[in-house]
């Protein structure tokens, strides 16, 4: 490889055969997985350059010449030569590839005849090159070696380790190779002046003029900002030359990056003068950090992302430790908590507490640190607990950093401060949404009748503007992770926190009211509209929007029944009683319509309390309260009667229905059923009748009376498919899937249930797929697959017991009749081994299993 071969070899052929190349005896293969542990970059980033798509930075590419020479991977007498061969190559493809006049460096001999000689006589060759097994995310900062090529630089030589963010740090590298300008922008306390300090550490070997940085923070006035740049970069004020014009002059032909760390408070002036300088120093980068962007020509945005923290499956999930332990956020509190007591352990029952501080501080660095501070006077249990209120807890700062970060409280309140009146009043006011918003919400909510800016108020036609400032300086995020034809704007909880305190202490009780009123009344729209999907084909959309919307919907139900809205209240929840219903969320529903009821002063019957009362006996049928249920359902079908509501009545008539066969009073349920099926007919609502007629099949079916129970179940069919409503007409299949093994067709029947199945599985409720599972079981049974048709009924018994009750099988006799038919066949210990396995799937195992066997 040595010799003058820069114009035949590509640089990710050298770096791949220098990695492959066998070293001395002893010596184990390179992985790429060891490259990337040793040099610390990220195994992608070595992927990148062994595949000719990324070039190594000046700095990475000293790290894999100096573990070359370590690992004895230069030929013996040639070592100089193929570095400098290797070095020359990247060189001459990066200066092509370049789109700006910055040149990579010169190799240095003298630093290279440094480390070769540190090497022979077994020294440490350079702190930046990892042991084998050493953490490959963490890289500690190290004074600048005096043999580096370049590294003039006024950066700090110590800080405290850099975690995480190591694929980040190369992507920013990349955008400064290709952008003159990279603006890192993010909240405060996200991290960005640390990572910009990483980066640009990084960097040193690439401007052999320096990296300068420029700590911006305490410059209260432009006058005092240009001071501080003349000042780091060593240029004298003359008298009868302006300071802007000597740092023009100083800088022009050089190749440097300069820093600007914390421009927000000095937006205008930092822009303009970066501009300027770009316009006039061609081989000069600049790293800026802001909470917003300068908004210039030539500028990147890079927005910083919180550090990783775990998910809820992870925190929930008791054989995940490993994966919660490997997410930044969770290095980060466990380091910063050694640091302050060096006893600090995490065991076992810990992690997971560890884990949900961190997701609860939302991975923002500043507020992980302060929270790990006070590991030395709270147990870790403690300190979850007392989270609840972020800023009385976190005020531990360290007394050398600047004062905005030595509390939460001050980062926030450095930041308001730079925001208008209106800005702030939609802050605040904004603080009232849970879980995300969409514009739609803020311009019906939060805006005022008319516009006045020095009072904070603002019209419809602002609040785009508004929010689209808020985003840019870093107190809004776009939830791309939402799915939905809009876009969602998301808040961290803290700056949510501190916007309401601020509404708090601000707001009139004229103002709240206001806000209270067109908050509740836009939800109440929202689920009233959304209501409208549920017996359709369209319910899984509109079960999507609910859930999107879920947290909001519910803030309104206790605004509604907190203040004199019991109407709204009552409204909301006898719409939401049918998403609570195939959400599962049974007790969330149950509890939620109990206090809208509660609050609910009925001097009169009213539709809307009616409804509420059979949502209500619905779901606490399903949960086994059943003589609640029935008094529920008997009230509601009087008020009903009253109301002279067909299709209400109809579906009041259709619970009692069930409640009478439950009972075993199977005469008085075909007559409620019967009657049922008459006001949903009279009613025109194709829904409602096909309900209903499923409704007296059922009964049918389980009294054995096929031939009367089949035409009502194909008419029900038809009317669901008319209606549009496919989780519904799994119910019919499901019925017709047992008569067919009435009439020993046990094919037929697996193939109905397989349909029903398939319908429910793009629902999250188990009711509908319990019910499915049933029959299919006994259908499985019927072709002599008992194992298959025992490991189903496990399923059943798992789905139903998480409805919350002792729920039983649709068809009890049918049920139990294959279950010890299983049992038999098999013996029992096949067979509760093929039950454990059943009740042992998730949800997705069980759904995919189902129509599979």
């Amino acid at each position: 490889m040595a010799g003058n071969q820069t114009e035949r070899i590509w640089p990710e052929e050298m770096i791949r055969k220098l990695r492959q190349r066998p070293g001395p005896a002893g010596r184990a293969k390179l992985r790429q997985i060891d490259l990337s542990k040793r040099i610390g970059v990220e195994i992608r980033t070595i992927q990148l350059w062994e595949n000719g798509e990324r070039l190594p930075s000046a700095h990475n590419l000293q790290l894999l010449i100096q573990l070359f020479v370590v690992e004895q991977k230069f030929l013996r007498g040639s070592e100089r030569a193929e570095a400098q061969l290797l070095w020359e190559t990247v060189r001459r493809f990066h200066d092509d590839r370049s789109g700006n006049n910055r040149k990579y460096p010169l190799f240095d001999e003298q630093w290279f005849e440094a480390i070769l000689a540190a090497a022979s006589a077994g020294a440490d060759v350079h702190s930046g090159i990892r042991s084998a097994g050493s953490p490959a995310h963490r890289t500690d900062e190290s004074p600048r070696s005096a043999t580096a090529p370049y590294g003039v630089t006024n950066l700090p030589s110590r800080m405290s380790s850099f975690i995480g963010r190591l694929e980040q740090v190369g992507e920013i590298r990349q955008h400064l190779a290709d952008f003159p300008l990279v603006t890192i922008a993010g909240a405060g306390g996200s991290g960005k002046t640390r990572l910009a300090y990483k980066v640009a550490s990084d960097a040193c070997l690439s401007y052999p003029d320096g990296v300068w940085l420029f700590e911006l923070a305490s410059a209260m006035d432009t006058l005092s900002a240009l001071r501080i740049i003349t000042s780091v970069l060593g240029i004298k004020e003359q008298k009868e030359r302006p300071l802007i014009e000597s740092l023009l002059n100083h800088i022009r032909n050089k190749c440097m990056l300069l820093v600007f760390d914390n421009c927000e408070h000095l937006i205008d002036f930092c822009s303009s003068l970066i501009e300027r300088l770009l316009s006039e120093s061609p081989k000069v980068a600049i790293l800026a950090t802001s909470q917003e962007p300068l908004n210039i020509g030539m500028e990147r945005v890079w927005r910083i992302p919180p550090l990783t923290f775990p998910t809820e499956n992870e925190l929930r999930d008791h054989a995940v430790d490993d994966a919660i332990l490997s997410r930044e956020s969770v290095q980060l509190f466990i380091e910063r908590a050694t640091a302050v007591s060096p006893s600090f352990r995490v065991s076992e029952t810990d992690v997971k507490i560890v884990g949900l501080i961190c997701k609860r501080l939302e991975g923002i660095p500043l507020s992980i640190e302060l929270a790990a501070t006070r590991t030395n006077v709270l147990s870790i249990e403690q300190l979850d607990e007392r989270l609840s209120d972020m800023f009385a807890v976190l005020t531990a700062g360290k007394r050398t950093a600047a004062p905005r970060h030595q509390s939460l409280r001050a980062t926030l309140e450095w930041s308001f401060a730079l925001l208008t009146e209106q800005e702030r009043q939609l802050l605040r006011k904004l603080s009232a949404f849970t879980g995300g918003f969409e514009l739609e919400a803020v311009e019906q909510i939060c805006v005022d009748e008319e516009s006045n800016p020095s009072l904070g108020r603002f019209d419809r036609q602002e609040a785009l503007s508004l929010i689209a400032s808020l985003f840019n300086k870093s107190f809004l995020s776009v939830d791309l992770a939402s799915s939905g034809p809009r876009r969602r704007y998301a808040m961290l909880e803290t700056i949510k926190q501190f916007g309401s305190e601020q509404w708090e202490r601000h707001c009139t009780g004229e103002e709240r009211e206001r806000m209270i009123r067109r908050f509740v009344e836009h939800y109440c729209r929202f689920v009233e509209r959304a209501e409208r999907g549920f017996r359709s084909r369209d319910r899984y959309a509109a079960f999507v929007a609910i859930r999107r919307e879920y947290a909001n919907i519910r803030s309104a139900l206790k605004l509604a029944c907190d203040h004199p809205r019991a109407e709204a209240a009552i409204r909301m929840a006898s719409c939401l009683y049918y998403y609570w219903l195939h959400e599962g969320t049974l007790q969330e529903g149950s509890a939620q319509l109990r206090a809208a009821l509660a609050t609910h002063s009925q001097t009169s019957v009213q539709e809307h309390a009616v409804k509420a009362k059979h949502g209500l006996s619905v779901l606490l049928w399903v949960m086994g309260e059943v003589q609640e249920a029935e008094d529920l359902a008997r009230q509601s079908a009087d008020e009903a009667r009253k109301l002279a509501h067909p299709a209400l009545l109809a579906s009041q008539l259709r619970m009692l229905t069930q409640l009478a066969s439950h009972s075993g009073l199977t005469d008085e349920a075909i007559r409620l059923a019967e009657e049922s099926v008459l006001h949903a007919r009279n009613s025109g609502d194709d829904w409602s009748l096909a309900s209903s007629l499923g409704s007296l099949s059922y009964i049918l079916v389980a009294q054995q009376q096929w031939e009367r129970a089949e035409p009502l179940l194909v008419e029900s069919a038809t009317l669901f498919e008319k209606a549009k409503d496919d989780l519904e007409l799994s119910g019919p299949f499901r019925a017709l899937g047992y008569i067919a093994l009435n009439r020993q067709k046990p094919r037929e029947a697996l193939a109905l249930f397989k349909r029903g199945i398939a319908i429910c599985q793009t629902y999250p409720g188990t009711w509908f797929l319990a019910r499915g599972v049933e029959g299919l079981a006994s259908a499985l049974c019927g072709l002599g697959e008992y194992r298959a048709a025992a490991t189903l009924i496990g399923v059943s018994e798992k789905l139903r017991a998480n409805l919350g009750s002792a729920t039983q099988p649709q068809f009890q006799w049918i049920y139990e009749q294959a279950k010890r038919t299983c049992r038999l066949e098999c013996g029992d210990a096949p067979f509760n081994e093929a039950i454990a396995i059943g009740r042992g799937m998730t949800r997705e195992q069980a759904v995919s299993f189902a129509l599979e066997v």
